[in-house]
């Protein structure tokens, strides 16, 4: 694992639920919020069918309360709730629309999000259906948030996304050292009495917390951290050095973007996917939507898993 890049000003985390984030994910924003970060939350419902004995019009209100006191311990302000239905949340256009609004709304440049894996590790549970709905849509939208064709009335394209961070997947690519902010993250757990209460057995924020930060530590070379897999939005990890690129052959196809895969080696030219030898004329001020559609027309060209990409050429 490498540390988590911190060369940006502002940041969204999207969860299903309230408490969440609270599981690791806020000891990480409360480092962040200390060194000046804006972070807003973004939760797809109210948790209000998560406690069992107690009705959801009930559990709601109350949850919401929790949340934002237990964003307040971390520095967040900005806590914004969808209301989709709680234990019913659907992938879909509608999920993935309300998600690309609130994006464009604040305009972030990292998005935190939650695992959409099917299971918590190999052998363990079978994770949330909110969560996995909830964590893949997050991804789609992102993609969709830079894009001003898709969902047109939910607001003007945000094109600042640089990178998504997923907590609790199976393979993490980087950690966020918390060791002077675990105590607050504890803190922050600690406001969901009244959900900890409802599970109905003995459960200590504190150890937990520690326990699963103190592991995720060893293998980063810290005493706590949270551990992410990043998933890149931004079309930098595209811009190869020329070398590199001549070295594949790409800069002897010219035109927007160069690819290599299954279906052969590719060009793309105003969108279109030529062959051979071209010598179209480079196009390195085209805008970042633009560039997003050459990348996915190309990829597609090249059999749908690309060996080899090159940036503007």
């Amino acid at each position: 694992m490498q540390p988590m890049p911190e060369d940006w000003d502002r940041a969204v985390a999207v969860v299903a639920h309230p408490d969440d984030l609270e599981y690791g994910v806020a000891s990480a924003v409360a480092r962040w919020t200390r060194q000046g970060k804006q972070v807003s939350y973004l939760l797809v419902t109210r948790g209000e069918a998560g406690i069992a004995g107690m009705a959801p019009d009930q559990v709601g209100p109350l949850r919401v309360e929790e949340e934002r006191r237990s964003a307040a311990i971390v520095g967040v302000s900005d806590v914004e709730f969808l209301d989709h239905p709680d234990g019913l949340v659907e992938y879909g256009l509608g999920l993935r629309r309300d998600l690309t609004a609130a994006l464009r709304r604040v305009n972030p440049q990292v998005i935190i999000g939650q695992s959409f894996d099917l299971t918590w590790g190999e052998d363990g549970p079978v994770n949330h259906a909110d969560h996995r709905a909830v964590g893949l849509a997050t991804l789609d939208a992102c993609r969709d948030a830079a894009n001003g064709w898709v969902f047109p009335e939910a607001g003007p394209p945000c094109t600042d996304i640089r990178d998504a961070y997923v907590s609790g997947l199976g393979s993490p690519t980087h950690f966020v050292d918390v060791t002077d902010t675990i105590d607050a993250g504890v803190a922050s757990l600690r406001e969901h009495r009244a959900y900890i209460e409802g599970l109905g057995r003995e459960f200590d924020p504190d150890e937990f917390l520690k326990n699963m930060a103190g592991y995720v530590g060893l293998g980063a070379g810290c005493e706590y951290a949270v551990a992410f897999h990043r998933y890149p939005m931004s079309l930098a990890w595209l811009t190869w050095d020329l070398g590199l690129l001549d070295g594949l052959g790409l800069l002897d196809y010219g035109g927007d973007l160069g690819v290599e895969g299954r279906g052969g080696r590719q060009a793309v030219v105003h969108g279109e996917v030529r062959r051979g030898r071209l010598c179209g004329k480079p196009h390195a001020g085209a805008e970042p939507g633009e560039v997003l559609q050459l990348v996915l027309i190309a990829h597609e060209a090249a059999g749908g898993e690309a060996v080899a990409q090159g940036g503007l050429v």
